[in-house]
């Protein structure tokens, strides 16, 4: 059972994502002073977190240390710490084991972030042996210790299962994490529509997790302001932006990912749901 309405709701942005490029759209945020820009126009729109993939200077995602400090110090700086930047731990297809794990303990030892994404399965893989897994732990360990807050990204149902055990088992030992469904991924064969997310809210409610988690939605396409409006007004927040959407409300060329917010924060609004703030978003993910 869904157990009331919380507030307030988190609206974060997503202006890119790994396999973004101009040809998409022209506003998509490539080097650091177009994420600086960016970032600045979805603190001006009321955004409670601005999610960073971090580029190189070919614009492919990285997690050098000297990159991941100077554009994450330059972006946090530009926003004044009044909004929360969230640093994505992407790694390319193959870098999930240990040494995945390395650079990604030296990307957030070189940024300092306040907050982490990374995609449960990049943690956690298929198969892992019982070292891999430990090192998992470590890993969530020392981000509780130093105050990190950690948001685990679902691409598929199946692996909610795989978070539960790990929780029982005590490899996961956050408190009251935040779970993103990314339906971008999951519903990429399938015309995607606000349905795909009910079997993971489905999920959630059968191994009773729904009262220990946060979660949020990020959708596709056009799927996106429906699932955002359901999301809400069952409890969760949302990811928007042009990392999943190019299009705005009216089917045409969105302007920016700042652009997109409007309609979601009115609807917010209209729930009795309004933006999170800077602190109250941090204590969200924090929990």
């Amino acid at each position: 059972m869904i157990l009331g309405i919380p507030r307030p709701a988190l609206l974060a942005i997503s202006a890119s994502n790994p396999n973004s490029t101009k040809v998409h759209h022209p506003a998509i945020p490539l080097s650091f002073q177009e994420s600086a820009a960016c970032a600045r126009q979805c603190q001006a729109a009321g955004a409670s977190l601005y999610h960073l993939i971090i580029r190189d200077e070919d614009a492919k995602p990285t997690l050098q240390p000297d990159r991941v400090k100077e554009v994450f110090g330059h972006i946090e700086q530009t926003c004044n710490s009044n909004l929360p930047i969230q640093l994505d731990l992407y790694l390319p297809s193959g870098d999930q084991g240990a040494k995945g794990l390395k650079v990604q303990r030296g990307a957030i030892e070189a940024a300092q972030p306040k907050a982490v994404s990374i995609a449960f399965r990049d943690l956690f893989p298929q198969g892992a042996d019982k070292d891999r897994e430990l090192q998992a732990r470590d890993f969530l360990d020392d981000c509780k210790t130093e105050n990190i807050a950690v948001q685990f990204s679902f691409t598929h149902c199946a692996d909610l299962d795989w978070f539960y055990a790990y929780r029982q088992y005590g490899l996961i030992s956050l408190e009251k994490p935040m779970l993103l469904v990314d339906l971008t991924i999951s519903t990429k064969s399938l015309e995607p529509t606000a349905h795909a997310l009910r079997p993971f809210l489905a999920k959630l409610d059968q191994l009773k997790l729904l009262s220990s988690i946060h979660w949020s939605v990020a959708a596709p396409a056009n799927a996106q302001l429906p699932t955002a409006a359901t999301a809400l007004a069952l409890g969760g927040h949302c990811q928007i932006g042009l990392a999943h959407n190019l299009h705005d409300e009216n089917g045409e060329l969105s302007q920016n990912s700042a652009a997109q917010l409007a309609p979601i924060k009115q609807m917010a609004d209209i729930l009795g749901r309004p933006a999170a703030n800077a602190f109250e978003t941090m204590a969200l993910l924090r929990a």
